[in-house]
């Protein structure tokens, strides 16, 4: 970290500004314009006081809509193991009136499309996790745009989600998806709470077109919940942690989730013969998807419209839970966790 104010600054890890290094209509403003490179995960944490996640985080997406930095506002700078390099020049410097950088849900960059808060609250406690939507992103990591939990530390009662792509198993607080993903996609949620807890699950905050629907899964329940329009709670019957159970998905079409024949579609393990099967009726083309708890693709194929019982064969797997997803040719989808032994 190259500093161009030794007398300046105080600290190492945390920084913070004295009062009088610069003084523009009684307020002293100094704004860091971050050079986030590399394939790490990148973004500026600031504590902010908030019992819902504790951090205000900046990155590529608001680092462009006027935030400045107040004297004595401490952040830390989130890079790769190893470091990176951070410079901060005279050429920084920028005068205002601001306070400090909590983090609002907007932007003014024209690549943004629209953004949602997602919050999992109980009696005593609440959590937040955030998604975008935004032209520079993609389904994977996208430096500067998506921000890890801070030291990947999950509490004890927490909300957060795995990358849509190449996800490692680390936890993000913002993630970012591409003008594509409107349309369908289908996002891994990590959701801890303690035995007893009755949790909500809810939008928060959100600037999504209308026309996109969101919708929240439960594979332990088979429930489809349109988080547009009602809230989504549960009990924790025992300590809640990790991902597997809970997906978000966002999609332009909504689903027909009364559809009787498709809902009565029985999906099973047969341990004996180490297969999935799928018994009933098929009224149109279906395609069969399995995933792993991190949302990885493991396999898809189309089922075969004309048989009532089908197996997929899963003796290659190693023992554990997977998600099997159903989905017809006009949109409908049925979602539901196995165990794999």
């Amino acid at each position: 970290m190259k500093n161009y104010f030794p007398k300046k600054w105080i600290g190492h890890i945390s920084l913070c500004i004295k009062s009088k290094s610069f003084k523009i209509r009684s307020t002293i403003i100094v704004f860091a314009s971050l050079l986030l490179t590399g394939s790490a995960p990148q973004a500026v944490y600031g504590y902010d006081g908030n019992a819902a996640n504790g951090w205000t985080i900046l990155n590529n997406l608001n680092l462009t809509d006027g935030k400045l930095i107040a004297p004595g506002q401490g952040f830390f700078v989130k890079n790769k193991p190893g470091g990176g390099s951070i410079e901060f020049t005279p050429e920084m410097r920028i005068g205002g009136s601001s306070d400090d950088f909590i983090l609002g849900r907007g932007t003014t960059s024209s690549a943004h499309i629209g953004y949602l808060k997602l919050k999992s609250s109980a009696l005593d406690s609440e959590y937040t996790t955030d998604f975008y939507f935004n032209t520079n992103a993609t389904s994977g990591l996208d430096p500067g745009y998506d921000a890890a939990l801070y030291n990947s530390n999950v509490p004890a009662f927490a909300i957060y989600s795995y990358l849509v792509e190449d996800s490692t198993g680390i936890p993000f607080m913002i993630q970012t998806l591409g003008e594509a993903a409107l349309n369908d996609v289908t996002i891994t949620l990590g959701v801890h709470a303690v035995l007893g807890q009755e949790v909500t699950i809810s939008i928060e905050e959100t600037d999504m077109p209308d026309t996109v629907n969101v919708y929240l899964e439960d594979t332990s329940n088979n429930t489809s919940t349109l988080l547009n329009t009602n809230d989504y709670t549960f009990t924790a019957i025992d300590d809640l942690t990790g991902v597997g159970r809970f997906y978000i998905r966002f999609e332009n079409d909504v689903l027909n989730i009364n559809n009787a024949t498709f809902d009565a579609l029985k999906i099973s393990t047969n341990q004996v013969e180490r297969t999935i099967e799928v018994i009933g009726q098929l009224e149109t083309q279906t395609s069969f998807g399995l995933y792993d708890i991190h949302g990885h693709c493991i396999l898809k194929n189309d089922l075969d419209v004309r048989s009532v019982k089908q197996s997929v064969d899963v003796s290659h797997l190693s023992t554990g839970i997977y998600i099997v997803e159903l989905e017809t040719v006009f949109g409908n989808r049925r979602i539901q966790k196995l165990i794999i032994r």
